[in-house]
């Protein structure tokens, strides 16, 4: 084969490869949701693809007023939980809880304090936000303020400890800056490479339906 040919089979090598070391990474994550939703929330996998948020969140609610002491919570709630029954968990927590890294991103969107703004020649300012720019503000600050659980690392509310997050945040953003400048080759060939294979299925389910109709 031809030099391009055989650059391009790599990339699907490559690509496929990450795809099925990613897979195999979630094996044991997804391995533990199946378990939760079958043998805690009565959930069979015949019914996981057509229940409703709604029935989950019900079970949910059931669940923690059925175990309230088996929560993962502070000392205060533990005491507090010697004087009441159970601690109630509404739809509005579950959706808190799933939402918190997405709402603290959307808040600081929404109060300035991330400014994407490219001033533009003969276009003006505009607002510039990829995939890339959206990795880099996972690694910097995302992964930063909150742990692997998606909880709000404690050190993050100490007042005394803002100089030392300062200049590890900073650190943390000299490395991004660095990285992304290095692998902008090899990521312009990735999303060349995904984006083809996506939208080329995509393209062909459309040819094969207009075959049949």
């Amino acid at each position: 084969m031809s030099g391009w040919w055989n650059f391009f089979l790599w990339i699907f090598t490559v690509s496929w490869l990450w795809n099925l070391f990613s897979l195999i990474v979630d094996i044991p994550r997804l391995w533990h949701m199946h378990n939760f939703y079958r043998y805690l929330l009565d959930i069979p996998d015949s019914e996981i693809q057509t229940v409703s948020w709604q029935i989950v969140v019900r079970r949910l609610m059931t669940l923690r007023d059925s175990n309230p002491a088996t929560a993962d919570i502070p000392a205060e709630g533990r005491r507090y939980l010697q004087v009441k029954a159970k601690q109630r968990m509404d739809a509005h927590d579950i959706a808190n809880r799933l939402m918190r890294r997405e709402n603290y991103l959307i808040a600081l969107f929404n109060k300035d304090i991330l400014d994407l703004t490219v001033p533009l020649p003969f276009i003006g300012n505009r607002q510039f936000v990829s995939q890339t720019m959206m990795w880099a503000i996972d690694f910097c600050i995302m992964d930063f303020a909150f742990t692997e659980d998606g909880i709000l690392n404690p050190t993050m509310l100490n007042s005394r400890s803002r100089s030392d997050l300062v200049a590890r945040m900073r650190r943390r953003i000299k490395f991004a800056a660095v990285m992304n400048f290095t692998i902008v080759p090899f990521l312009s060939v990735y999303f060349l490479a995904n984006n083809f294979f996506a939208y080329f299925s995509v393209s062909a389910f459309l040819t094969d339906l207009e075959m049949y109709f």
